[in-house]
């Protein structure tokens, strides 16, 4: 594989200070693990989820949560959303951990297509920031992007900035990208279709 494109990319236009330049280093080290990845040279990093309820499925569902689910559904299981933001058929919803803003969340981001035979809202993208929910091979919120290229094969597709720190997002291609902060530990992550990108969503859901 070839990184060198995506990583021009990801940081052209920043100058080049200490921190920009350790995060440009940790992607370069993030290219060389991905491609070990590929040939499974690595085990798992953590343990497995407690349960099935916590288990991260790349590209189809978050415990109980799956991709095209029902919303209706989501909302019988969830409860009220903390927070919700809705226009043009689209939704994003929130529940966060013991109603705690400061704690983890599941976000949800769900559309219904107009005019078609199927007008039900359906669950498009799943954001996950709660470090009880893990993969199989024990990937979650909060550990090192280092880590995480042991164990998949990704690779920078977006950047945004919040409250002036520049985030960066990294794909997998098989519907599960992680959110990796300035200090490249993984914030948040994100399931969809893996048809779909990480970005295509009428609402922001960062």
């Amino acid at each position: 594989m070839d990184f060198k494109h995506d990583i021009h990319a990801t940081f052209e236009g920043h100058h080049s200070n200490s921190s920009e330049m350790k995060f440009l280093y940790t992607v370069l080290a993030v290219a060389v693990l991905s491609l070990a990845a590929c040939q499974n040279h690595y085990g798992p990093v953590g343990p497995p989820p407690a349960s099935k309820d916590l288990l991260i499925n790349p590209g189809v569902s978050a415990g109980k949560i799956s991709i095209d689910d029902n919303m209706d559904s989501v909302l019988a299981l969830l409860g009220k959303p903390d927070r919700s933001d809705a226009a043009m058929g689209k939704v994003v919803a929130n529940w966060y951990h013991n109603h705690d803003s400061a704690a983890g969340q599941i976000a949800v981001y769900a559309s219904r297509q107009m005019g078609v035979g199927d007008e039900i809202s359906r669950v498009k993208k799943i954001k996950i920031t709660d470090t009880a929910y893990r993969t199989q091979e024990g990937i979650g919120t909060g550990e090192l992007l280092i880590d995480i290229a042991r164990i998949f094969v990704v690779r920078p597709v977006d950047t945004f900035r919040r409250n002036n720190q520049k985030f960066t997002i990294f794909d997998t291609q098989k519907g599960m990208s992680f959110i990796i902060n300035p200090k490249g530990i993984c914030d948040a992550i994100i399931l969809q279709n893996p048809k779909d990108s990480v970005n295509t969503a009428y609402l922001p859901f960062y």
